[in-house]
C-alpha cells in the first residue's frame, strides 16, 4: 500500500471527519507508512495517538486537539445550521472524565466541560438535537433564535417534536430552552430577520409576524406586525 492510498484510507477511517486514533488507521497500513505520510505533511499529529488531514478546518482539528467535540455555534456550522454571523471564538466540550487533562490555552478556542456520547466524541460534535437544545439554553437570545428558526426552516425536525423533546427535558437552563423554541418560527427568512425578532420580542413587542404576503405590484413576503400589535 502506499503512502497515497494510505491517505485516502485515512481520511475514510473514523469517519467523515477525517480524524482517526492510530490504532484504527494501522488497520490500513503500517506505523512507517504512517511515519511517511507525517513527514510529507499529507496526515498531522494533533495529539498524542491522534491523526488528523491537515485540510481540515481549524476548528474540527481544535476539538481533536483537546480530546472533545464542537458545541454550541460550532457545532451548528458542521451540521449546516443557521447562525447569525460568524463566530469569533470556537467553543469546544471537553469530556468529563477523571483523568482528563486540561488543554492548554488556544487561540480562538474556548472550552466546556460536560458529559459527551462515544458517539459525539467519534464524530468531534456535539449531536444535533443537543447541538440545538445547548444553542437555545446557552447562546443570547437573537443568536439562539437564529438557529432555532433555522432548524425549522429547513426541516431538521417538526416544530412538535422539537417541542416535546424540550419539554422532556429537565436540567439547568430549561426555561431559556423552552422560550427560545416557543417564539422559534420556520417562517424566518434568514437569521438577520430572526434577531430583529428577538430584539422586537424583547422589548416586549408582540404581534410580529414574519413574511406577510402584502398584495400589490411585483410583491414579495415581507416581516411585519398587524394592526392591534402591542409594544413597550
Amino acid at each position: 500500500m502506499g503512502t497515497s492510498t494510505f491517505v485516502v484510507a485515512a481520511a475514510a477511517v473514523d469517519s467523515r471527519r477525517g480524524v482517526g486514533w492510530v490504532g484504527v488507521l494501522l488497520r490500513h497500513g503500517t506505523r512507517h507508512q504512517l511515519r511517511t505520510a507525517v513527514d510529507a505533511g499529507e496526515i498531522v499529529r494533533v495529539t498524542r495517538g491522534v491523526y488528523a488531514l491537515p485540510t481540515l478546518p481549524a476548528r474540527t482539528l481544535a476539538a481533536a486537539r483537546a480530546g472533545g467535540a464542537l458545541c454550541l455555534e460550532a457545532a451548528a456550522l458542521s451540521w449546516e445550521l443557521s447562525v447569525l454571523g460568524s463566530i469569533d471564538q470556537v467553543p469546544v466540550t471537553v469530556a468529563l472524565r477523571s483523568n482528563a487533562r486540561r488543554p492548554p490555552p488556544t487561540p480562538g478556542v474556548t472550552y466546556r466541560w460536560c458529559r459527551l456520547s462515544a458517539g459525539e466524541l467519534a464524530e468531534g460534535r456535539t449531536g444535533l438535537l443537543r447541538t440545538i437544545f445547548d444553542c437555545a439554553s446557552v447562546l443570547p437570545f437573537p443568536r439562539a433564535l437564529a438557529v432555532a428558526d433555522g432548524v425549522l426552516r429547513d426541516g431538521h425536525y417538526p416544530r412538535a417534536q422539537l417541542l416535546e423533546a424540550a419539554e422532556a427535558l429537565q436540567g439547568p437552563g430549561r426555561a431559556r430552552r423552552l422560550g427560545v423554541l416557543r417564539a422559534a418560527d420556520g417562517r424566518a427568512d434568514n437569521p438577520f430577520e430572526s434577531a430583529l425578532r428577538a430584539v422586537l420580542l424583547e422589548r416586549g413587542t408582540t404581534g410580529f409576524e414574519p413574511q406577510v404576503l402584502i398584495r400589490a405590484p411585483a410583491s414579495r413576503p415581507r416581516s411585519t406586525w398587524p394592526i392591534g400589535g402591542t409594544g413597550s
